[in-house]
């Protein structure tokens, strides 16, 4: 069973198999077998071995049993084709009669990008090559995979005498991003009498990108937008605020959706090397200015499809409405920063809020702020915090700061944990 088409990439399909008997009976001429396996990046064909058993009794024709396989697994965009293979007994007879052919062992390879050479292997289909061997060309030719960038070209003959014989192409592992499957043929010809090259006698051989697991976050750069009633656009805008793009192209789903959740906008969010933000244009024309709920949209990220080592966050932003004259008097408060990324060797961490609006003079306004265990934990990876701040005056910036511990653990893996602010001025 193998991936014929599209990519595995960050998915695991579980896949059920099943022998039947169709004239040829189990145990006396085949081993049954039943089970079930994973496709996945890196085990894009799987083999069943099925074992044939000789017997002492003499059949004229044929006998068969059947190979199916079905799959319980959801994923979107899967297709099973064909889903049953015919196995047939021929009855036994003297090898040496049947006429020698050799034929390639299979006609189609998949494989990723750094994982090694292909294996392509010719082998004996019937007859008997007891005492003979014969000479068989092979060539590369390039598909949408090029030599040498993709693999290493390969001209050459070699001389089968036994069962099996291969050929070993060097695959090559580059930075480019390219979606899909690129492919090349492998051709095998020969001059020589007393067998035939079973037809068809070319190879496909198809590679796909290595899957890059680089942790990568991106996320929203502000959760909160406040514009007046003059206004009939905000810009919203995700960036990729640590890791790595670099051989990626990342697509990100928005959603805009009013306060009864009904969506006023959508669509999709591209980035790559070169498009680290990107900025959505929301339409606030349909929003009532005020002070409720009804005068503010939201709008929501999320994957468009799995990538491996991806973080959305924050991946929530709200955009309201509000009257001029309730503009003049409202304060708006928030983070310098909402994504920090520290080494743990940097001893501590300063993370502060600021005024971001309006004027806080003649006013008191305290927050209350706290840590919050995620995958780093408190009091092994930083010391928890809590407590409170106070602004009084415009302009302001109040800090907090958490000390980062150096521990002796090795972690591969970011580890991330949550400072939150809250306020009931």
């Amino acid at each position: 069973t193998e991936v014929e088409s599209g990519s595995v990439a960050g998915r695991t399909i579980n896949i059920n198999y099943q022998t039947a008997n169709d004239g040829a009976v189990a145990p006396s001429d085949y081993t049954s077998a039943s089970g079930n396996f994973d496709m996945t990046d890196t085990n894009t064909v799987q083999c069943i071995p099925i074992s044939i058993i000789s017997d002492s009794v003499t059949e004229t024709d044929e006998e068969c049993f059947t190979f199916t396989i079905s799959t319980t697994s959801t994923s979107p965009g899967l297709t099973l084709s064909p889903t049953s293979a015919t196995i047939c007994i021929s009855g036994e007879g003297d090898p040496s009669s049947e006429p020698l052919t050799i034929g390639l062992q299979q006609s189609y390879y998949s494989t990723v990008e750094g994982s090694g050479p292909v294996e392509i292997c010719l082998v004996v289909l019937s007859g008997d090559i007891t005492g003979n061997s014969f000479s068989i060309s092979y060539s590369t030719s390039n598909g949408q995979a090029q030599a040498p960038g993709d693999y290493v070209a390969e001209t050459g003959s070699f001389t089968v005498s036994d069962s099996s014989e291969c050929v070993s192409i060097s695959i090559q592992s580059d930075s480019v991003s390219e979606p899909g499957l690129e492919c090349f043929l492998v051709s095998f010809s020969t001059s020589d009498t007393g067998f035939t090259l079973k037809s068809p006698s070319v190879a496909t051989v198809c590679i796909r990108d290595a899957v890059i697991t680089t942790p990568v976050t991106i996320g929203l750069q502000e959760s909160q937008y406040t514009v007046t009633e003059s206004e009939d656009y905000q810009f919203v805008c995700a960036e990729v605020q640590s890791g790595d793009v670099a051989g990626r192209d990342i697509e990100i789903d928005f959603v805009i959706d009013d306060s009864d959740g009904a969506m006023t906008q959508n669509g999709t969010l591209l980035f790559t090397d070169d498009a680290t933000i990107q900025c959505v244009a929301v339409s606030v024309s349909s929003v009532s200015a005020g002070s409720t709920d009804e005068s503010c949209l939201t709008l929501t990220l999320s994957p468009s499809t799995t990538v491996t080592g991806l973080t959305i966050s924050p991946s929530l932003a709200t955009i309201c409405k509000v009257l001029a004259e309730e503009l003049d008097n409202t304060v708006t408060l928030g983070l310098q920063r909402s994504y920090y990324s520290p080494e743990e060797d940097s001893g501590s961490l300063q993370v502060c809020v600021e005024v971001v609006s309006g004027e806080v003079s003649g006013r008191t306004i305290t927050l209350s702020y706290e840590t919050i265990d995620g995958t780093a934990t408190a009091p092994g990876d930083f010391t928890e915090e809590s407590g409170s701040l106070t602004v009084t005056e415009d302009g302001s910036v109040e800090c907090v700061s958490i000390t980062i511990v150096n521990d002796i653990e090795d972690e591969e893996d970011m580890e991330c944990f949550a400072f939150s602010i809250s306020t009931t001025t």
